[in-house]
C-alpha cells in the first residue's frame, strides 16, 4: 500500500508533546510519561508517536523473541 499525496506528516508532534510537558526532548522518561498517558486516555496517535521515539532510540533492533 503506497502512500497517498493527501498524507501530510508533521515532524516534531512528539518532540514538542515532551516539550510542553517539562522534558527536554523524545527521552525516555518522556517515551514512558506517553505511553502511560496513551493508556489512560486511549489516545492511539500519542502511542504511536511514543514507540515510533523508543524504537528509533534503540537503533530500529527488532525484539525476538524465544521459544
Amino acid at each position: 500500500m503506497a502512500w497517498g499525496k493527501d498524507v501530510k506528516i508533521q515532524k516534531g508532534r512528539f518532540t514538542d508533546w515532551c516539550k510542553k510537558h517539562g522534558f527536554g526532548g523524545p527521552t525516555l522518561e518522556c517515551v514512558r510519561k506517553a505511553l502511560s498517558v496513551s493508556k489512560k486516555s486511549n489516545d492511539k496517535s500519542l502511542r504511536g508517536m511514543a514507540l515510533f521515539a523508543l524504537r528509533a532510540k534503540q537503533g530500529w533492533k527488532k525484539t525476538v523473541r524465544k521459544p
